[in-house]
């Protein structure tokens, strides 16, 4: 590792004197590249930390030196994972997370299906901001996710959240030219099927015409921020949960693709982010610290919201004492809509 971190590219706007600062660390797990209903990562993490390098890397060295020098190359979440009692030492109450992150858990479908909402609403939207905030989680998406794949089985269900995620991409060479006709069959299929979630459903139908000019304002601007990309929004909300209400934020972050210096400049508009620097996260043991963090978590959240699945296979559960050690450090506000699982993995549940 050399001496300071590899740094890819910074967004600033300048840092005032004479006010509190801080500066956080992130990354994230289980990024899709925006194919949020395929199955691959049903759960994104995206952790931030508030560490000091020298600190950082004192707690990477750490645990290499319990592992015997660990794998060759950056370690990762899945190693700590084999080892459960180093997972445990990184999370504990008097670790060297204790108070000082947070991660963000993202079902990634229900994220979809809560933009879906938002595209969909009666109203106008304003694209320049849509795909950095969070989705709003109404109650039509929650009642989406919690009841559409029983009332329409999982090849109809399946169909439609296929053509709805490929109504919201603009970005993918795999979408439909055209893909709001196909998106509209789906949906009239399911319309077909009365009900509760028909009902929410119905007055989407309406809003087509909108879905097409903002999918035209998204292609006609590439630098708008797409709306199934889920670590942009997260990103937003670690910026309001580290912000000091009287100083500035600075942001260090893995690579990533869709961290742009637009859609960064749009976080920072009303926030007290004034630096975002993305890093070789090999080069900076804070990044690695967060990718830990993030990586465990996502497997943890995994793993819950699974849990009825997993117990009809009778494999194992999930780790509960991983479980309690984690939940601290989840956000509250994580875009989360199972209530299984979330009774297991909020906050509010120690």
């Amino acid at each position: 590792m050399g001496d300071a971190p590899v740094v890819i590219r910074r967004w600033a706007s300048g840092r005032p004197r004479g006010v509190p600062h801080v500066e956080i660390a992130c990354d994230e797990s289980g990024f899709a590249g925006g194919n949020l209903v395929g199955g691959h990562a049903p759960v994104l993490a995206h952790a931030s930390v508030r560490m000091d390098g020298e600190t950082a890397a004192s707690v990477m060295a750490g645990l290499r030196a319990r592992m015997d020098g660990g794998p060759r190359g950056e370690l990762k979440a899945g190693a700590l994972l084999r080892r459960p009692a180093l997972a445990h030492s990184l999370l504990a109450a008097d670790g060297p997370l204790a108070g000082a992150a947070r991660v963000h858990l993202v079902d990634t479908v229900y994220f979809a299906l809560a933009r879906l909402a938002d595209l969909l609403a009666p109203g106008a939207l304003v694209m320049a901001t849509l795909g950095t905030d969070l989705p709003r989680r109404t109650s039509a998406a929650r009642i989406l996710h919690a009841r559409g794949p029983a009332i329409y089985g999982p090849e109809r269900w399946r169909r439609f959240l296929t053509t709805a995620s490929d109504l919201m991409r603009t970005n993918s060479r795999w979408t439909a030219p055209e893909p709001v006709a196909p998106f509209a069959a789906a949906l009239d299929d399911l319309l077909a099927t009365p009900g509760e979630v028909a009902d929410v459903l119905r007055p989407m139908r309406a809003q087509l015409p909108a879905a097409a000019a903002a999918r035209a304002a998204l292609k006609a601007d590439p630098k708008l921020p797409t709306l199934l990309e889920p670590v942009v929004p997260a990103l937003a909300r670690a910026v309001t949960m580290w912000a000091p209400a009287d100083g500035t934020l600075s942001v260090v972050h893995d690579d990533q693709s869709a961290v742009t210096p637009e859609r960064i400049a749009t976080i920072a508009a009303g926030t007290g982010l004034v630096e975002v620097t993305i890093v070789d996260s090999r080069t900076d043991p804070r990044v690695q610290v967060a990718d830990l963090l993030a990586g465990i978590a996502r497997r943890v959240a995994t793993d819950h919201l699974a849990a009825v699945t997993l117990a009809e296979a009778g494999t194992a559960q999930p780790d509960e004492t991983l479980t309690a050690l984690l939940r601290p450090l989840i956000d509250p506000g994580s875009t989360w809509a199972d209530s299984g699982s979330w009774a297991a993995l909020s906050p509010a549940s120690r």
